[in-house]
């Protein structure tokens, strides 16, 4: 049985689902996989997460956008219990980022985040606006 399992992960292709975990000399970190580059990165670091097809591009607070092949629903999952909240059907923020909420008209806001980021928060997310008004 176990055998199965590693040979399952060890196909070309496969990927594991990613996962957030604290180091042993620090916070917590996220393994963005972009190509054949492997990228840890503080997850306090990650200002956003947005959607590109099959891909995921991360907006970092040094200003890199790494791309990662994977799933909106997996990378929320994987980083919501650390703040990140879905504020688009294709964007994910970390809600200890946010520096000011703007209305955008017909129920819409603009978040404006760390590093001249802005991300859009729909109205079919209120729980993420209510999150954001009562500051993360």
């Amino acid at each position: 049985m176990l055998t199965g399992v590693f040979w399952l992960l060890a196909r070309p292709g496969a990927r594991a689902a990613p996962t957030p975990g604290p180091t042993a000399d620090g916070p917590a970190t996220f393994d963005i996989r972009d190509g054949g580059a492997m990228i840890r990165a503080p997850v306090g670091e990650i200002l956003a997460a947005r959607a590109a097809g099959n891909y995921v591009e991360f907006v970092l607070a040094d200003g890199r956008r790494p791309l990662m092949r994977a799933s909106m629903a997996g990378v929320e999952a994987a980083l919501a219990a650390h703040g990140f909240l879905r504020t688009h059907r294709s964007w994910l923020v970390n809600a200890t980022r946010v520096r000011a909420l703007v209305p955008a008209g017909s129920g819409d806001f603009r978040l404006d985040l760390d590093g001249g980021v802005s991300a859009p928060l729909s109205r079919r997310y209120p729980a993420a606006l209510a999150r954001v008004r009562a500051g993360g």
